[in-house]
């Protein structure tokens, strides 16, 4: 059962040994393969095989220098039920794709206007309503984007710029790529 997520930090060389991933740094540290879902390389300076991570599917996510997942490890064969649905969406026709992205935007809007209403009750938040009823097919007119905008001003402040080199947006493209 994966259920483990294995960060790793520290300088260190990764191995395999008897089905378990063994970590060398100032210690050993030894984990079974079986319990590991992922695991996080947040360190340049991190040795390993191939072959660890191939036997039981693991994911693995490599930091960049801002500590920011950059890349992802997935292996190509192994999962097929994935693959199926990839093909079959690539079949889809461009009203279908329109169509779910229009929904996918609509409850994107609703989820924002729900986390405002659960910070603050007392929020008039009657324009996200309208955000919503305003969404055309494939986002044409761009609410996603005004809304987002309107959702960080009152989670942030009205100086926020999503853009910027702060630690708020730092935070918060390190959860989009982790979701990602």
């Amino acid at each position: 059962m994966t259920w483990r997520t294995v960060v790793l930090t520290k300088d260190c060389k990764l191995s395999l040994r008897m089905n378990h991933l063994v970590v060398k740094s100032d210690e050993v540290t030894t984990i079974p393969l079986s319990e590991i879902g992922q695991v996080i390389i947040d360190n340049p300076n991190i040795v390993m095989t191939g072959h660890i991570l191939n036997k039981h599917k693991i994911t693995t996510i490599i930091s960049n220098e801002r500590h920011i997942p950059y890349s992802q490890i997935n292996l190509i064969y192994g999962h097929f039920r994935q693959a199926a649905i990839m093909k079959q969406q690539f079949t889809w026709k461009a009203e279908h794709k329109d169509i779910l992205w229009q929904q996918i935007i609509k409850h994107k809007i609703l989820n924002q206007k729900n986390v405002l209403q659960a910070f603050d009750k007392q929020a008039t938040l009657d324009h996200f309503d309208k955000y919503i009823d305003q969404v055309e097919l494939a986002d044409e007119t761009n609410r996603e984007g005004h809304a987002a905008k309107v959702y960080f001003n009152h989670l942030y402040g009205m100086n926020f710029i999503r853009g910027r080199d702060t630690p708020i947006n730092w935070a918060l493209n390190y959860g989009y790529s982790l979701l990602l």
